[in-house]
C-alpha cells in the first residue's frame, strides 16, 4: 500500500497552457496529474509569459513572470516565500527564461526560500560558457534534479559533477489510450485503406520533415497507398519571425516531388482528444529530428506508449527508448539527423507485412498483450514518482540537511556580483517495456 504524500502544498514553475509549447503542456499535465492523484494536495502554478499581454490562464495559475523582466522573477520568489508552499517544482529549458542561457531563473532561485526540485528537459553534452554557468548554479540552487533519460543522468554526473543521489530518473509520460487497429480511426481523416505515416508537434525546421517528403517518391513506387500526415501549428516564435515560410517550403517541396496528394498538412494545435485520434490512425510514426543531442521527446514517448511502429533518426532519446528488442537500425536518405551508416529506410519490412508491423506495435491479441496491464499500472503510478521526489526534498529541509537560501547571502551573491551587468539569471512515468519501434541511423 502506498504511503500518503507528506507534501501538501506544491508550486509549479514553467510555461503553462494555453501557451502553445511542449513545456506548457508538460507543466499542465504533471500539475493536474499530481492534483488528481492526491486530492488533498494544493497545487498552484507560476507561468512564464513570452508576450506582454500574457495568456488567458486557468484558475490554477496564481502568479505570472514576464520572461525578460528580471524583477518579476524576484517578485515571484517573494510571493512563494509569504505563502505556505512547501516545495517548488521548476521546469527547466534554456529557452523559456530570460537572460543569457535563461539565467534570469537564477534570480528566482536565489530569492526563494523553499526546497526546489528542477526537472531538466535538456541536458547538453557540449554547453557553452553561459550554459555551463547556469547549470552549475542550478546544481547549487536546486535540491533535486529530475531527468527523463538515462543519458541525461549520466551527463549530469560526468559533465556537470552532480551527485548521483541528487538525481531522480523518471521517464517521460505517455497518453493512456487503447490499442485499437488504426483502421478504426482512419475514416475520421478520409484516409481509409491507406498506410498512414504521422509526424506531429509544433512545426519548425529542426524537425526534419523535408527529408521524409524528399524520400516519399521512392517509397510510393513500392507502396502507392502511403499518405504522410504532418500535424501541428507553426511554432509561435517562428511564426512571429518568418510567418509561414517554412510550411510553404514544405508544401512546395511536396509539389516539386510530385507527392502533393500524399502529404496532408493539418495546421492546428489540437486538443488531447483530437491528438489521440491522429495517433490512433497512424500505422507508422516518424521522428526525423535533426538534433542528435535531443534528450527528451514527448511526441516519441506518446506514440511509443500508444503501441505504434516508430521510425526515427538516432537522437539520444530515440536511441534509448528504442534500444534492444524495441528497435532496429537503418538510414533516412540524405537526412543529416543521423551520423551513422545503415540500410535504406526499410518500409517494405513493415508497411505491407502485418506480422512484422505487429512485432513493432503493442496490439491486443499478439505476444505483447501482456504489456497492456503493465502499462496501466505504470500510468496509475505516474504522479507518485515526482511526488516522492517532492517528499524527499521537503523532509531534507525539515531535518536540517539542507540550508535554505537566504536573500542576499554571500554564498549566493558571488556569481551575481561577477556578472551583474548581464542580469544573471513530469507527465512522468516509467514507460512500459514493450518491444516496438524502429531506430534509423
Amino acid at each position: 500500500m502506498d504511503t500518503p504524500p507528506n507534501t501538501k502544498h506544491i508550486a509549479f514553475l514553467g510555461d503553462y497552457i494555453p501557451r502553445r509549447c511542449g513545456i506548457a503542456t508538460f507543466t499542465a499535465d504533471i500539475c493536474e496529474a499530481v492534483a488528481a492523484e492526491f486530492p488533498a494536495a494544493q497545487c498552484i502554478v507560476g507561468s512564464v509569459n513570452d508576450r506582454p499581454e500574457g495568456y488567458d490562464y486557468p484558475e490554477r495559475v496564481r502568479f505570472e513572470l514576464a520572461e525578460q523582466e528580471l524583477d518579476s522573477y524576484r517578485r515571484a520568489a517573494e510571493f512563494l516565500n509569504i505563502n505556505n508552499v512547501e516545495v517548488v517544482s521548476v521546469q527547466h529549458e534554456f529557452g523559456i527564461y530570460g537572460g543569457d542561457a535563461g539565467s534570469h531563473l537564477l534570480s528566482f532561485l536565489r530569492e526563494v526560500r523553499k526546497p526546489v526540485v528542477t526537472t531538466l528537459h535538456t541536458v547538453l553534452s557540449e554547453p557553452n560558457a553561459d550554459q555551463r554557468m547556469v547549470m552549475e548554479q542550478l546544481d547549487q540552487l536546486s535540491d533535486r534534479f529530475i531527468v527523463m533519460a538515462e543519458r541525461g543522468r549520466n551527463m549530469l554526473e560526468t559533465i556537470y559533477g552532480v551527485a548521483p543521489e541528487k538525481i531522480d530518473l523518471i521517464p517521460h509520460g505517455v497518453i493512456d489510450m487503447p490499442f485499437i487497429d488504426s483502421n478504426f480511426y482512419k475514416d475520421v481523416f478520409g484516409v481509409e485503406g491507406k498506410t498512414v505515416l504521422l509526424t506531429f508537434g509544433l512545426l519548425s525546421p529542426n524537425k526534419g520533415i523535408e527529408y521524409v517528403i524528399d524520400a516519399l517518391p521512392a517509397i510510393l513506387q513500392q507502396h502507392p497507398n502511403v499518405v504522410y500526415i504532418v500535424l501541428g501549428a507553426t511554432h509561435p516564435h517562428l511564426l512571429s519571425r518568418e510567418g509561414e515560410a517554412y510550411r510553404h517550403k514544405l508544401e512546395n517541396l511536396a509539389e516539386e516531388r510530385g507527392v502533393k496528394d500524399h502529404v496532408i498538412f493539418h495546421n492546428r494545435f489540437v486538443t488531447l482528444e483530437e491528438l489521440k485520434e491522429f495517433i490512433g490512425a497512424a500505422d507508422i510514426y516518424i521522428t526525423p529530428y535533426l538534433n542528435e543531442a535531443q534528450v527528451t521527446s514527448g511526441t516519441l514517448a506518446y506514440t511509443f506508449g500508444a503501441g505504434k511502429a516508430i521510425i526515427s533518426t538516432p537522437y539520444w532519446h530515440a536511441q534509448e527508448l528504442l534500444a534492444g528488442e524495441r528497435g532496429g537500425t537503418g538510414a533516412i536518405p540524405r537526412c543529416p539527423g543521423h551520423r551513422r551508416g545503415g540500410e535504406p529506410l526499410p518500409f517494405e519490412s513493415h508497411a505491407d507485412d502485418g506480422d512484422a508491423q505487429a512485432r513493432l506495435e503493442g496490439r491486443p491479441g499478439d505476444d505483447l498483450a501482456g504489456g497492456r496491464p503493465a502499462l496501466h499500472g505504470e500510468l496509475r503510478a505516474r504522479p507518485r514518482q515526482p511526488q516522492r521526489a517532492f517528499d524527499r526534498d521537503r523532509r531534507r529541509a525539515q531535518d536540517g540537511e539542507r540550508e535554505l537560501p537566504v536573500a542576499g547571502a554571500e554564498a549566493r551573491s558571488s556569481l551575481q556580483d561577477e556578472r551583474s551587468h548581464r542580469h544573471l539569471s513530469a507527465r512522468h512515468l516509467q514507460c512500459a517495456e514493450l518491444p516496438r519501434g524502429l531506430l534509423h541511423g
